[in-house]
């Protein structure tokens, strides 16, 4: 499904310096929400404070998984005080698997197609969720003024809300960065905020403004681009969409959704781009740290005014006594509190919002030691940490800065009870550390945490001037317009796609030259638990959008983009826009495996569809003269799904297995991949070379998270020799299909940016002639 590219707002609005902003830190709200803390805990600073005082501050404190909490009474969890909740990767809301999960196809199985059953979430789904989360903390002060205290309510909106069917999803970040375009990337931020409200959540985390240093790294395609500057222009960009999508704000209530500029810091320059791994600084190599990876969050915090910050797992080496040690990030006073609060760093940043950990961080600093000397954390061993070690980890986290922690499931530590007992603890004299926590360290960063509640409207009972009031229902699904989103979706895609190579000017296609068009790619055959189907590069909206889509480590196939949900997200794979943009001379053949798969492609798709066998596609060459002169090949191949350390290469990840040895990436090989070569497989190369024989120019679309190895010496099926043009791809979303169809027969030059040029590479790419910031022209 297509339609024409449009502006949605005046270009006045969309320029990146037209709109009006001043902001005021968030410590504006301090002695509001200190009436808050002084309502619960009115005894003096020094003296013991009350139990009630104590569980406000720790339950506030809490950023629970839903997973903790779902299908809980809610008289439990309002005892609880928590400050806030999230939906995790994994998430999804039971009464989904209940209720709705059987109507996504005919054919499931609930026994054997569990994965599916299970995030078959609509949203429907996550707004009653939502709602059933959305319950205040009441509290009184002596006056009986009363105030009631909604929750925050995150989830991961990595490229959109991707946990609900039917949602636009946008390109990834690393394809946003090859648009230039900081105008876009605010459009993009304020469609996910408005796409996220409507599920009754009000905080997003988002967008990662780490800089890949090593496309080794997992989470290459998060990151927006290589150049410091770049990142720091849409850092801005996307928050501002998000928190303020209005265009103008006169003080700090955010409008839109929290952003989260994430992961605080270097999460992207560990060694060997190892995931959650380390980062080995120095008095010679300090500075350049800060200038190449700190430029994200000058724009996020000094031009967007960020209201939360997340902290990365990696660690960095230690100063002082823990000199020549990796130290946790979670628990990293050296580059958290004086880092990013205090400013005593060469930017001087002092970040006014809330600090949050990454999900259940401190868990792991534990499960490390104090200060780790492990290469990595392994949150899935079963061996548990005694109370003491966990306690030690959470005071460091306390003082190194961190105002809210992430509670999930799969913690060592798996109540809410538990957490609160080590917590409590930490504030009691006869703490049998030599250390323990000071009470108003706890209330300054409560205090912290409401102040950021203030400015979204969370306090009822507070007379300042905020009208977004995000405890109010969800937004309302009438009038609901997934058009304008998958307008500017299509659109981001169209301009983050880099043409690579060229020969022969065979792109854009030229409709009067080629009659016929052969569509061929990799395929994959699903297992039962996801599915069954067989699954063809050319019509995988799955894999075009790659991890964190419906659920952690993203799906390969369409299963999640029939029906209705397909036609509510304006999804697309390639095959879709090559339909839709076939004008009645032209003729499609799409290249299948075997027999059994043609019936995967039923005719009813369109007329001028032909489905070949490989067995087939000789004779249809033969029966049709196809030559170079009237025909065009175009192949797809990609990388499948990954999300986080599933997505590492040639780093002996210790996490890439769970605790039972089972791979938690249903896609990859039983052990993480060695390069980051990407070719055709074995029935592609077939047809291929059938197709070469009769000297037909072959088209390749390269779906990838990175830039990847397109060509090698001795590879002599490598996709670069093979091809005559070559288009990066990227993750285009779930309007890519008919975004490349739109670039396949329309072409699209670059354009000037604000800050370059779009369809030009965010990274370099693995070619001598390759470089970041070019790309090709027809």
């Amino acid at each position: 499904m297509s339609f024409t590219i449009k502006c949605i707002l005046p270009i006045s609005l969309l320029s990146c310096c037209s709109y009006s902003l001043a902001f005021l830190p968030y410590s504006h709200y301090a002695s509001e929400a200190n009436k808050v803390i002084a309502a619960v805990c009115p005894t003096p600073n020094n003296s013991i404070s009350s139990a009630h005082c104590i569980d406000f501050l720790i339950g506030q404190s809490m950023l629970a998984s839903s997973g903790l909490v779902d299908g809980m009474p809610k008289s439990k969890i309002l005892q609880y005080k928590i400050g806030g909740f999230f939906v995790g990767g994994n998430n999804a809301p039971k009464e989904a698997i209940q209720k709705d999960a059987k109507a996504i196809h005919t054919n499931l199985n609930p026994l054997t197609d569990t994965n599916i059953l299970k995030h078959y979430s609509t949203l429907s789904n996550w707004r009653s969720l939502s709602q059933f989360l959305n319950q205040p903390v009441i509290v009184k002060n002596k006056s009986g003024q009363e105030y009631k205290i909604f929750p925050l309510l995150g989830t991961d909106a990595v490229h959109g809300n991707q946990h609900i069917l039917g949602s636009v999803l946008f390109p990834q970040n690393i394809a946003l960065g090859a648009t230039h375009d900081p105008s876009l990337i605010r459009e993009i931020g304020r469609y996910t905020s408005e796409d996220v409200k409507k599920s009754g959540v009000n905080w997003a985390f988002a967008p990662t403004l780490a800089i890949a240093h090593n496309l080794n790294w997992g989470r290459s395609y998060e990151s927006f681009s290589s150049d410091p500057s770049i990142v720091k222009a849409l850092a801005k960009s996307y928050i501002l969409g998000m928190q303020y999508p209005r265009y103008k704000t006169t003080q700090n209530n955010i409008t839109g959704i929290l952003a989260t500029a994430k992961h605080y810091i270097g999460d992207g320059n560990t060694e060997h781009g190892q995931d959650e791994g380390h980062v080995k600084l120095n008095k010679q190599n300090v500075s350049t740290f800060y200038k190449e990876n700190i430029p994200g969050y000058i724009g996020a915090i000094d031009g967007a005014n960020v209201g939360s910050v997340m902290v990365s797992y990696s660690s960095i080496t230690g100063v002082g006594s823990n000199s020549g040690r990796y130290v946790p990030m979670t628990v990293n006073t050296t580059y958290l509190r004086h880092g990013l609060l205090d400013g005593e760093n060469p930017n001087q940043l002092k970040f006014s919002g809330l600090v949050v950990s990454d999900d259940i961080a401190t868990d792991r600093a534990a499960n490390q030691g104090w200060p780790t000397q492990s290469p990595k954390a392994n949150p899935f061993q079963h061996n548990k940490n005694s109370d003491e070690r966990y306690q030690h980890a959470l005071l460091h986290a306390e003082n190194a800065g961190i105002d809210m922690f992430m509670m999930d499931t799969f913690s060592s530590y798996k109540t809410i009870d538990q957490f609160k007992t080590d917590f409590s603890k930490l504030l009691k004299s006869n703490h049998p550390s030599t250390q323990s926590l000071d009470i108003n360290a706890l209330k300054d960063h409560v205090k912290r945490i409401l102040e950021i509640k203030l400015a979204m409207g969370l306090i009822q009972g507070i007379h300042i001037s905020v009208k977004n009031n995000h405890y109010k229902k969800p937004l309302s699904l009438k009038g609901q317009n997934n058009q304008a989103a998958a307008v500017i979706a299509q659109k981001a895609a169209l301009e983050s796609f880099v043409l690579l190579k060229n020969n022969h000017r065979i792109q854009p296609i030229n409709q009067h030259n080629y009659q016929y068009i052969i569509l061929l790619g990799n395929h994959e055959h699903l297992p039962q638990i996801e599915g069954g189907e067989t699954v063809y590069d050319y019509n995988n909206i799955g894999m075009q959008n790659g991890g964190w889509t419906i659920r952690w480590q993203g799906y390969l196939g369409n299963t999640f983009w029939r029906g209705q949900n397909k036609k509510e997200s304006y999804a697309t794979s390639l095959l879709d826009g090559m339909i839709k943009n076939l004008n009645s001379q032209q003729k499609l053949a799409i290249v299948v495996d075997k027999l059994k798969d043609k019936q995967l492609f039923p005719s009813k798709l369109s007329p001028s569809l032909v489905v070949l066998t490989l067995n087939e596609l000789q004779g249809y060459i033969n029966q049709y003269q196809l030559t170079g002169a009237n025909t065009l090949a175009i192949g797809s191949l990609g990388e499948y799904p990954y999300a986080e350390y599933m997505g590492d290469v040639c780093n002996n990840n210790p996490l890439y297995k769970n605790s039972a040895g089972s791979m938690q990436n249903p896609y990859l090989a039983a052990r993480e991949k060695s390069n980051l070569k990407l070719g055709y497989d074995k029935s592609a190369l077939q047809a291929i070379k059938q197709l070469k024989n009769s000297h037909i120019p072959l088209l390749s679309v390269v779906y990838s998270g990175r830039p990847v190895t397109l060509q090698q010496k001795g590879w002599g099926n490598s996709p670069w020799l093979l091809s005559d043009a070559i288009i990066a791809a990227w993750l285009p979303g779930t309007s890519g299909g008919a975004a490349m169809a739109d670039y396949l027969y329309n072409g699209k030059d670059t354009a000037v940016t604000a800050l370059g040029k779009t369809n030009t590479l965010s990274f370099a790419w693995d070619h001598p002639k390759l470089a970041r910031g070019t790309g090709l022209n027809f």
